[in-house]
């Protein structure tokens, strides 16, 4: 468990909460679902990622109306990596993998992302990440006040660096690098899960 899943699992309309274990302690914590056809599809998707190894995926539904815009959570459900357990608690029956994500909210790229994938400058880092924001190259210009040609040009700087053959497809590869950035965000700080003592 990282403090991203934590903070994204205590949210009431998520559908899907952590709950402590009554044993094991602070570490052991238990996902239950609001919906109980949820509740069932996950089971059946744990048991069958623990029996044969292959990944899948779940939707949870949304609940309640305390947010006008409530998450929806995509789960990824794989084996365990044997990197994530402790060596020193011995061999361990199969865990699976859950990665919580809320897919409903728009996700921005960072500076770091787009620095170390592409080489952008600071100007081409702005406006690229206005361009995934929705904005207009027009829009860009004013907020930033520059010229619409200034913009245009840091447009075709972000394309070709990129290696995209129009905005459309440096959306796509944005989001393509999106997705690892929320994997490895998803993975970073996983705490091992505790094996219970007999």
């Amino acid at each position: 468990m990282n403090a991203q899943a934590e903070s994204l699992l205590t949210r009431s309309e998520t559908g899907l909460r952590l709950v402590r274990s009554a044993y094991g302690g602070d570490r052991l914590l238990s996902l239950r679902c609001t919906s109980p056809a949820d509740a069932l599809a996950l089971k059946s998707h744990i048991e069958s990622v623990i029996r044969n190894g292959h990944g899948s995926w779940l939707r949870i539904q949304n609940v309640g109306t305390l947010s006008a815009f409530p998450p929806t959570l995509a789960l990824s459900i794989s084996r365990m990596p044997p990197e994530f357990l402790d060596p020193a608690d011995g061999p361990a029956p199969p865990w699976a993998l859950v990665i919580a994500q809320d897919i409903s909210t728009r996700q921005t790229p960072t500076n770091e992302l787009l620095s170390g994938l592409f080489e952008f400058t600071r100007a081409e880092r702005l406006v690229a990440i206005a361009l995934t924001g929705g904005a207009t190259a027009s829009e860009v210009a004013n907020a930033r006040g520059v010229s619409l040609d200034t913009v245009r040009h840091q447009i075709r700087e972000v394309l070709r660096k990129s290696g995209a053959r129009n905005l459309r497809d440096f959306e796509r590869i944005v989001a393509s690098a999106l997705a690892l950035q929320a994997l490895t965000d998803s993975v970073t700080g996983i705490t091992p899960p505790p094996i219970p003592r007999r």
